[in-house]
């Protein structure tokens, strides 16, 4: 693959390439070298479309300077795929209809013959050495991972080249996107949001929208100080107001009011975007949506609450199981309702 050079940097031993489309190339500092070879030699099979080599610069390549200053063009011919020849009497084989045995006489007939010239041939073709495909570097894996959907049946051990197996995901993004302007026409998150909203709504939830820009009291008054890792998680407006790291805060502002005015049971929630400072890489990003539903009064029970929770992962196709249940509080009282905590294995359900 002959690239356009961007920049290179030369130490004792190595020389750092960086190409124009971006790849880099550490190669000996030795005349000796495969890749000296290649370059002393004028060899490649193609360029990289990347890199967009002008005929200028291919044609400075192609041609060198010998000693009495003359100009040797050199012409380029695209290496072919080189395989043994074999005499016709070995690589053709018999039709159905041949006599077997006539057909084995004339292979031993011959054989004696072509001996010599198969192996002169095998000596002058040497058979090519298959080039391994780079490892992905973390940086790429991650690259490709954030245009996989749950629809793609492609696996990135599959001896790809990063180029294209980017290129490849990067036109079914296109069509996708292609095709929802002309078929659909609705966001996958807004759509996600408006099937939850169905769910709870059906089954008596209030939905609510609570700002998003909260009083610093309210995270106090769950219980996060100065002392807990959340609390420096928080994005602070001033020391009065901050944006909310969970919807938990104003749904329990709305509890506390509504129960002055609704009948029994009360049960609300709310979708909503939240902002945390997260480190944790990829996976957890500082702006996210959650959903959270909140029941009080009478059947607010565990049972209750834990149908509710499996009934809804269902509805989403969401693979599930309780990783954690307990019934009574760590001092043993059994009216305490400890959180239940579910694992799930699909998290992408758009």
């Amino acid at each position: 693959m002959l690239h356009k050079i961007k920049h290179h940097e030369v130490s004792k031993r190595k020389i750092y390439i960086e190409m124009a489309c971006g790849e880099r190339l550490v190669a000996n500092n030795s005349r000796s070298s495969r890749t000296a070879r290649a370059l002393r030699h004028h060899k490649y099979r193609k360029t990289c479309r990347h890199c967009r080599v002008s005929d200028e610069d291919l044609n400075n390549f192609l041609t060198k300077t010998s000693e009495n200053a003359s100009i040797v063009k050199v012409k380029v011919v695209s290496a072919p795929i080189i395989r043994k020849a074999l005499p016709k009497s070995v690589s053709r084989a018999p039709k159905p209809l041949e006599n077997p045995e006539s057909a084995q006489a004339l292979v031993n007939a011959s054989g004696s013959a072509s001996e010599p010239a198969m192996a002169k041939s095998a000596v002058s073709s040497p058979v090519p050495v298959p080039v391994p495909v780079p490892a992905l570097t973390r940086s790429r894996v991650e690259r490709l991972e954030t245009l996989l959907i749950p629809g793609d049946k492609i696996s990135l051990n599959a001896g790809m080249l990063f180029r294209e197996l980017e290129s490849e995901l990067l036109a079914r993004r296109k069509d996708d996107m292609q095709r929802i302007y002309a078929e659909e026409r609705e966001n996958y998150l807004g759509k996600l949001e408006r099937d939850i909203t169905k769910f709870f709504v059906e089954r008596g939830f209030l939905e609510i929208k609570s700002p998003i820009l909260i009083p610093a009291e309210y995270i106090e008054r769950m219980g996060i100080d100065s002392d807990t890792e959340l609390s420096k998680q928080v994005f602070r407006v001033d020391k009065n107001f901050c944006l909310r790291p969970m919807l938990a805060p104003n749904l329990y502002n709305y509890l506390r009011k509504l129960d002055k005015v609704l009948p029994d049971p009360i049960k609300i929630f709310e979708i909503g975007p939240c902002y945390r400072k997260e480190s944790e890489g990829k996976e957890h990003l500082e702006e996210f949506t959650m959903l959270n539903f909140c029941q009080m009064g009478s059947g607010c029970t565990r049972e209750n609450l834990e149908a509710i929770i499996k009934e809804f992962l269902d509805y989403m196709k969401i693979d599930f199981e309780i990783v954690g249940d307990s019934s009574t509080s760590p001092t043993g009282s059994e009216n305490h309702l400890s959180p239940l905590r579910f694992q799930t294995f699909n998290r992408k359900v758009f």
